[in-house]
């Protein structure tokens, strides 16, 4: 389990060094796009749809990469009066809920990455742009997700169901 640990964390990290690479481009694209526009005159073409496109990867693929740091916004008010194994089963418990709305959007857009590479799908602007790169990323980023949920959820079980071995059923 820890080597899929290890793994599954290199995948999110590279991700999210993926990610913010892009939010610098993105930066930097946008200041071109200034200077272009008020110093030269000319506007970058089709940076309005670079920068829409990029936010979608930028989104997806940090997301399960916080939920291995556990840093998505959380309401505890309930689980934080629990303690010992009792606690553990509970966020296991809440993982599984997330676990199944992943897997349901994974499906999803899955589902509908598919047509958009099969049919070629652009955005239509100054410039086209393809989309089914960003739902194809849209798709892996839930997938990634999905196994950061299992690797969480089989972690919490192990560590409650370890408490309870050591009498700590509170």
């Amino acid at each position: 389990m820890q080597q899929v640990e290890r793994i599954l964390k290199k995948i999110n990290t590279t991700c999210a060094i993926i990610a913010e690479t892009l939010v610098i481009l993105i930066v930097l694209l946008v200041v071109a796009e200034i200077v272009g526009r008020f110093i030269f005159g000319h506007p970058i073409p089709g940076q309005v749809e670079i920068a829409t496109l990029s936010l979608v990867v930028i989104v997806y693929l940090g997301v399960a990469y916080t939920q291995m740091l556990d840093g998505h916004i959380r309401v505890d008010v309930l689980i934080s009066r629990v303690k010992g194994a009792k606690r553990e089963f509970l966020e296991a418990f809440v993982l599984v809920i997330g676990l199944f709305s992943t897997v349901m959007m994974a499906w999803a857009t899955g589902k509908r990455a598919i047509e958009s590479t099969m049919t070629h799908e652009f955005v239509t602007g100054v410039v086209n742009f393809p989309i089914w790169p960003g739902r194809c990323t849209v798709t892996f980023g839930f997938l990634l997700l999905s196994l950061t949920l299992i690797i969480q959820i089989t972690r919490r079980l192990l560590n409650g169901f370890d408490l309870l071995n050591r009498g700590d059923n509170n």
